[in-house]
C-alpha cells in the first residue's frame, strides 16, 4: 500500500514552488524599482551625450557644472554692480552654485577652488548684510573672475533662464523663438508684449 503521507510532498511542491514570501516579494519590487531607474539615467545619458560614468547619484559631471554656472551663476553674475541688499539677498545663489558646480566627492584642482570660493562667499556675504557694497563687489568681482561664470540668461543659445516658459535645459532660446513665430511672447508670458528676442510690433501686436 502506498503511504499517503509520503505522497504529501510531491503533491505540494508545484503549490509550493509558487509561494513567494514578503521578504523575497520586497527583494522582487526593489529589484524592479532600480532596474527602471537605471534604465532612465541610461537613458537620459545618451540622449544628453554623457558618458555613462557619469550617471552615480551625486556626480559631478559637465551636466551639472553646466546647470549650476547656467542658473546660478548667472544670478551671481547678475549681481555685479548691485547694492549690498541685492547682494546679501542672493545668498541662496551662492549656496547652490557651490553645492552644484562641485559635487562630492571632489580632490585635487576642484577641491581647492571650492574651498577658495567658499572663502570668497563668506566674505562677499559678510560685507553685504554689513552693507559694505564696495566690499562685497570687490570680492564678487574676484569670485566671478575665479568661477569663469557670466550671465547666460539672455544668451540667443541660451536654456537656463528661470523666467522662460519651458523646463531648463531644452531647447535654446532662439530655437523656441523661431518656431514660435507670432507667439513669441508665451515664452515668457502669457499675454502679448514685447519680450526678450521678441518684438509685439514686428507682428502688428503693438
Amino acid at each position: 500500500m502506498i503511504s499517503f503521507v509520503a505522497l504529501l510532498p510531491a503533491f505540494n511542491s508545484p503549490l509550493a514552488s509558487r509561494i513567494v514570501s514578503p521578504s523575497a516579494a520586497s527583494s522582487v519590487t526593489m529589484n524592479a524599482a532600480q532596474s527602471r531607474r537605471a534604465l532612465l539615467q541610461t537613458a537620459a545619458s545618451v540622449a544628453l551625450g554623457l558618458p555613462l560614468a557619469a550617471q552615480a547619484d551625486g556626480a559631478n559631471s559637465a551636466a551639472t557644472v553646466a546647470r549650476a554656472k547656467g542658473i546660478y551663476g548667472s544670478r551671481i553674475a547678475k549681481l555685479a554692480g548691485k547694492d549690498a541688499a541685492a547682494v546679501a539677498a542672493e545668498e541662496n545663489a551662492f549656496t547652490l552654485y557651490l553645492s552644484g558646480a562641485f559635487r562630492s566627492p571632489i580632490s585635487g584642482d576642484a577641491k581647492v577652488k571650492k574651498a577658495e570660493l567658499t572663502a570668497l562667499s563668506k566674505t562677499i556675504l559678510k560685507a553685504a548684510k554689513a552693507g559694505d557694497s564696495a566690499g562685497a563687489q570687490a570680492g564678487l568681482k574676484t569670485f566671478i573672475a575665479t568661477a569663469k561664470i557670466d550671465d547666460q540668461y539672455d544668451l540667443a543659445e541660451g536654456v537656463w533662464n528661470p523666467t522662460q516658459r519651458r523646463n531648463a535645459g531644452a531647447p535654446t532660446t532662439d530655437t523656441v523663438m523661431a518656431q514660435s513665430a507670432t507667439y513669441g511672447f508665451a515664452f515668457y508670458q502669457p499675454t502679448p508684449g514685447d519680450a526678450p528676442g521678441y518684438k509685439a510690433k514686428d507682428y502688428g501686436l503693438k
